[in-house]
């Protein structure tokens, strides 16, 4: 508290969050309470920080978790309204309602385990059906070609490299 008076910030205690990161593989002492000023604040499993949902081990899968859920929301609306919409207009409402999601801090993803990233590419793969119109039987591989769509992990690579140039 006397650090943010000092630099001109003020803390709503009443609104901090504590989260406690650790790994899952050592044993690490439990911190039970922090006290800011007259607040004791107890640490929570999640805390989000500008749309990023960081969990107690950082290994993301409530964040993807709540990518997909959001973004499957979002396909489901964009579903029902599909056969009203030219190829453009849906093209439009998937970039600004679903790619953007899939797009957002996606370089924190980088590293993560396959398993991880292939829920987030099921959610790709179904918007860019919704968008040619194409069975779930027919291969993604040419679709998302002929989109010029990068799969999720090529995406986040690209993400690294274009912002350490």
């Amino acid at each position: 508290m006397t650090w943010c008076a000092s630099n001109g910030l003020s803390c709503n205690a009443d609104k901090t969050e504590v989260i406690h990161i650790s790994s899952r593989y050592s044993n690490s002492e439990k911190i039970d309470k922090i006290r800011i000023g007259d607040t004791t604040i107890i640490p929570t499993p999640t805390v989000r920080d500008l749309g990023t949902t960081l969990d107690s081990h950082l290994d993301l899968g409530k964040h993807i978790n709540n990518i997909c859920k959001s973004a499957s929301f979002a396909i489901k609306n964009i579903g029902r309204i599909r056969r009203y919409l030219s190829q453009s207009d849906c093209e439009r409402i998937i970039h600004a309602f679903i790619t953007s999601k899939l797009d957002y801090c996606n370089a924190i993803l980088y590293g993560l385990p396959q398993i991880q990233l292939d829920k987030l590419q099921r959610v790709q793969n179904t918007a860019a059906r919704i968008l040619s119109k194409t069975k779930k039987s027919e291969p993604i591989t040419p679709i998302l070609r002929s989109l010029h769509w990068l799969p999720i992990q090529k995406r986040i690579y690209l993400q690294i490299t274009t912002h350490n140039l």
